[in-house]
């Protein structure tokens, strides 16, 4: 033994070169391998890469030696190794290693072998293989120590849980861990505990398994067993994922990740995107879903787990159907299919048979979907009850609509309340919104009353998972899924003619999302760490994204370091949530009224057909309108904003001789707006302050533009827009001193846009305290190191806008990009105006809940007016309006009275008088 401990040390001590001669001239021992297996065996849950080392060394070191039995034990070191690291190295260290004992005849060694293979062919699939394996274990063991049957039962239960047969595989970790007590194995204990926790999970008992968990979480930590940390705090993920609690889910996802991480488990990291992706589909961020999912095919067809594969293709069709590509759904479902087919699982095919279901649900063919339903034979009675519950649900639901029979009615809402009563003891708020919003659908026509009340409770559990969101893009993501549930309780509000109750829903579907923000920045806990590795890359994004910029013709390499930049980031982002459960509360009509200082709300809104909109007065009264078709509407918005696109495009001869023509055409186009969004409101006083909040697809309409037959609305009121005139918050004082009365930065995108100098240097002539960063190198680092509220900021560079992402549409400086999802975190608390000069800066506002709109950026950051381009901007005609606007701040002037004279400036210049010129800023407030 002591020759052994010798040899040992003075290998672990020689470099990686020096070994082989070494290992020539002092081949191991059996008992010098049994010693480094030994040592990989006790790590394999502590210490991932000392494990990967013990057993590499073990496989290195038999290479030296003749011995038949120290190569089978050092491949059954490496064996136990891969089975938490690669699969793909599994079976062939284990079959060379059982194939010596075989040869042996070792009962025992022959056992364990098998007995460690069970898991392994469970997790391959191979279920005829695990069955085989684990009934000629059990058949050797006899006779031998109770701690080798308990690994046996153990694997064998996830065998069973893998086939789905829930209450066997629960009585075999219920063996296994009455057994680990009578061996005092707390390790054991740990294993089966978990996975008894994953049994009550997969059967719907999510708080007993949330219990198990945490329970299991507490004892692996007291335990170090670094690796089971990470499995279960991506298990527990799962569980809070499911029960509508996104924010602790993302902690835990980020506790695995790290975790899988330092044990150096990278296999691990397919299983984390898997359940990630299954959070963002629920969130409604499908492209961060399907970019997870497709990570994780590759991932585990790397590691050749093709049951992982299809589970991934699996979830990936889920997202397809709730985009509505249904084709793509099907072809995911079938690359899944042919996976598990070929697999011969039945149990996971069940999977398919019921996505197959959801899709027919998706495309209204109830019929189809209650017969599936009604001939699947289902493994356990438990077997996904809430799913299978809910798609029986809304089969009755779908039929009833079709057919209006009784029966319908009263089966889907008996479903529903089975699963409100299952989703109220789970208290699972996903399933509870969509019970209540199942009854509500029900009792629509019915009972209008009752289902205002269904939609109320539905709301609540939407707000619930909503609030406990903090990060921008996924409360967004999530908003944007709102108006399914909000559309009816305002259409029966329409319906009762109850137009304080519809002005409410209408207020906390445009606004609730954007109000949690603001209310929540101050809650925010920054990790500076967090911080500094955010801003590094945010850099390093801003200097790539330029750079591209730059370039003539697409660079695959080049695009795909920005995609994997921004992926990087909005990871970061989406960890940094942090539980800031915020409950703002919007204001009444008085407040709205005396904080915009308006005579008159319009608040627009839509259904699926129509536009309406509510006139409210300062006496409190509404009066509600039914407007115009939205295909009308839309097709005229396209019509308008090609006619402002053809002056822009002009010369100014050409627009010398044509400007008559062009005025002619668009002043038709403005008229016919009018009268579809404002005539039928009737008149306004003159003078007097309109706040208008508009909605998709009105956030890029020149309201001031519009042609009443004789003037533009804009001549004879003031306007301002709001995002939700419902969002009231606090009045602040000013806090900004003289020397921060103005930033002003220009960037002329390589000297592209030669006008911005001179805007710049005309507002530099009016603002007499400022700073001036025209194409200057830091202006980049001026406005992301920001430290004190300049009273105005004014920006003038090229928009970049990204349609894809919203949060990455960004400003283009001289020292880099500036993208949305910084602007959230500027210090602009004491800040009172942000212009955004570039061109058309005021995209994004359709994003749920408005959120990824420079506007709410700059509001969340404490802004109180953002002054924002509708469409592509006149250099020439740009800086006059700004030298105009800035002129009549210095006189007094508040902003919407600064901006209305700057129109009517404008429109006395010979060449710019066209709307397309002067109208196209517009000021927002909130």
């Amino acid at each position: 033994m002591h020759e052994c401990r010798t040899w040992l040390e003075h290998y672990q001590r020689l470099a990686e070169p020096q070994r082989h001669i070494w290992l020539q001239q002092h081949p191991p021992c059996l008992q010098c391998i049994a010693e480094l297996k030994h040592q990989s065996d006790q790590h394999l849950r502590v210490n991932g890469q000392l494990a990967d080392w013990f057993s590499q060394a073990a496989i290195e070191a038999a290479l030296a030696s003749s011995d038949p039995e120290i190569q089978a034990l050092a491949d059954w070191a490496r064996g136990n190794w891969a089975i938490y690291h690669d699969h793909q190295q599994v079976f062939g260290f284990y079959e060379q290693a059982l194939s010596f004992y075989r040869k042996q005849t070792d009962n025992l060694s022959i056992a364990r072998l098998l007995g460690n293979l069970v898991g392994a062919y469970a997790d391959r699939g191979d279920f005829k293989a695990a069955e085989a394996a684990y009934a000629e274990a059990k058949q050797r063991y006899q006779g031998f120590d109770l701690s080798y049957q308990l690994v046996l039962e153990q694997n064998y239960g996830i065998v069973l849980s893998r086939h789905r047969h829930y209450p066997a595989a629960l009585a075999c970790f219920s063996q296994a861990i009455v057994m680990a007590h009578q061996l005092s194995l707390e390790d054991r204990v740990l294993e089966n505990s978990v996975n008894q926790a994953l049994i009550f999970f997969y059967q719907g008992q999510f708080r007993q398994s949330e219990a198990g968990l945490l329970n299991s979480y507490r004892l692996a930590q007291a335990l170090d067993h670094g690796l089971t940390i990470a499995r279960i705090a991506m298990n527990l993920a799962e569980v809070y994922a499911n029960l509508g609690q996104p924010a602790l889910a993302i902690d835990y996802f980020k506790q695995a990740r790290l975790g899988f991480q330092h044990q150096h488990a990278h296999m691990e990291q397919g299983s984390v995107w898997l359940r990630e992706g299954q959070l963002f589909e629920r969130l409604g961020s499908f492209g961060a879903a399907i970019q997870v999912y497709q990570a994780a095919i590759n991932h585990f067809e790397q590691h050749a787990m093709q049951p992982q594969v299809a589970e991934a293709y699996a979830r990936l069709a889920i997202v397809f159907r709730a985009t509505q590509a249904f084709d793509q759904a099907n072809q995911a479902l079938l690359q899944a299919q042919q996976r598990w087919q070929a697999l011969d699982h039945q149990s996971w095919l069940l999977t398919i048979r019921l996505e197959q279901i959801a899709l027919a649900l998706a495309q209204k063919a109830y019929q189809l979907a209650e017969t599936e339903l009604a001939q699947l034979q289902l493994p356990d009675p438990t077997y996904q009850y809430h799913i299978i519950g809910a798609y029986k649900a809304l089969a009755a639901e779908q039929r009833f609509e079709a057919t209006q029979q009784l029966a319908a009615f009263q089966q889907a809402t008996e479903h529903y309340q089975q699963l409100l009563a299952y989703a109220q003891q789970e208290q699972h708020q996903w399933l509870a919104r969509d019970s209540y919003a199942g009854l509500g659908r029900l009792a629509y026509e019915l009972d209008p009353i009752q289902a205002l009340t269904a939609f109320d409770q539905a709301l609540t559990h939407e707000k619930a998972i909503r609030q406990a969101l903090s990060v921008e893009e996924l409360k967004a993501s999530f908003h944007a899924q709102a108006y399914a549930v909000y559309h009816l309780p305002i259409a029966i509000c329409r319906q009762l003619r109850r137009w304080a109750d519809l002005l409410n829903y209408v207020w906390h579907y445009k606004g609730s999302a954007l109000a949690e923000i603001i209310h929540a920045k101050s809650q925010l806990q920054i990790n500076p760490l967090e911080l500094q590795q955010l801003n590094q890359l945010r850099q390093l994004l801003a200097s790539r994204r330029w750079e591209y910029g730059q370039r003539s013709g697409f660079d695959p390499e080049f695009a795909a370091e920005i995609l994997s930049l921004e992926q990087q980031i909005q990871t970061l982002r989406r960890e940094r949530n942090n539980q800031a459960f915020s409950q703002p509360s919007f204001g009444t009509l008085p407040m709205v009224f005396q904080q915009h200082q308006a005579s008159c709300l319009i608040e627009f809104y839509t259904d699926q057909h129509f536009l309406y909109a509510l006139r409210i007065e300062q006496n409190g009264s509404i009066q509600h309108y039914r407007l115009v078709d939205l295909n009308q509407l839309k097709i005229l918005l396209i019509d308008l904003q090609l006619s402002f696109r053809n002056v822009l495009t002009l010369t100014p001869t050409q627009l010398q001789q044509q400007l008559t023509m062009w005025q002619q055409e668009s002043l038709a186009l403005l008229g016919e707006c009018f009268d579809c969004l404002i005539r039928p409101l009737g008149s306004f006083k003159l003078h007097s302050q309109i706040l208008i909040s508009p909605c998709d697809p009105l956030y890029l309409v020149p309201f001031a533009a519009l042609w009443d037959g004789q003037a533009y609305f804009g001549t004879n009121v003031k306007i301002s827009l709001t995002i939700c005139a419902g969002i009231c918050q606090p009045t602040k004082p000013p806090e900004y001193s003289d020397s921060q009365l103005a930033l002003l930065i220009g960037a002329s995108a390589e000297g592209k846009l030669e006008q911005i100098e001179a805007e710049i240097s005309a507002i530099q002539a009016i603002l007499p305290k400022h700073q001036a960063l025209f194409d200057h190198p830091d202006d980049y680092q001026c406005l992301s190191q920001l430290e004190t509220s300049p009273r105005y900021l004014h920006i003038a560079a090229h928009s970049i806008l990204r349609f894809d992402a919203p949060i990455f549409s960004a400003i283009q400086l001289k020292g880099g990009v500036f993208a949305v999802e910084q602007c959230y975190e500027l210090p602009l608390n004491a800040s009172e105006l942000v212009v955004l000069s570039g061109c058309t800066t005021a995209t994004g506002l359709d994003t749920g809940g408005s959120l990824l709109a420079f506007q709410s950026a700059f509001f969340v950051a404490g802004v109180g007016h953002v002054i924002s381009s509708l469409w592509e901007t006149h250099d020439q005609a740009t800086m006059l309006w700004m030298q105009s606007f800035y002129q009549g701040l210095t006189q007094g002037l508040d902003v919407p009275q600064a901006i209305q004279t700057s129109q009517a400036w404008l429109r006395q210049h010979p060449l710019y008088n066209h709307p397309a010129f002067w109208a196209v800023f517009s000021h927002s407030r909130i």
